[in-house]
């Protein structure tokens, strides 16, 4: 699905690559190619944090395409953020264990990339709001 970030309208195609549209004119503005799946780009601020197949996260500059950091979720095999929390600054990674018996969840800096703490959380679970301080 497409996503809005630092004012325009992006897509992630099978073919790896992010495409930028003018979110008026619809005229293309850019493409990054990635190593990502589909649906695998999450906007954060004005951040788009992208999950490559390996589980590497990049976070680029939702204006310019340009890679801001990049690194692995320790922890994680393939994180899924769900949630961005403007205030802190923080996007929130989780993952299912294999058995299902447990959840990993991770608040990321998202400007850094830095693990601002890590829980793992008994049973399937997702998260669903912030609250407070995250």
């Amino acid at each position: 699905a497409p996503i809005v970030s630092g004012g325009v309208v992006l897509s992630a195609g099978p073919d790896g690559k992010l495409r930028a549209y003018d979110p008026v004119k619809g005229a293309p503005v850019r493409e990054t190619g990635v190593s990502a799946s589909p649906g695998s780009a999450f906007p954060a601020g004005s951040a788009l944090l992208v999950v490559a197949d390996g589980g590497t996260v990049t976070a680029l500059d939702g204006t310019s395409g340009v890679a801001r950091w990049k690194g692995p979720l320790t922890g994680h095999v393939r994180p899924d953020f769900g949630l961005y929390d403007e205030a802190s600054g923080l996007a929130y990674a989780s993952e299912h264990s294999p058995d299902g018996v447990s959840t990993l969840v991770t608040a990321v800096d998202a400007a850094t990339g830095r693990a601002v703490w890590q829980r793992r959380l008994d049973g399937m679970l997702t998260p669903v709001s912030t609250a407070g301080a995250g």
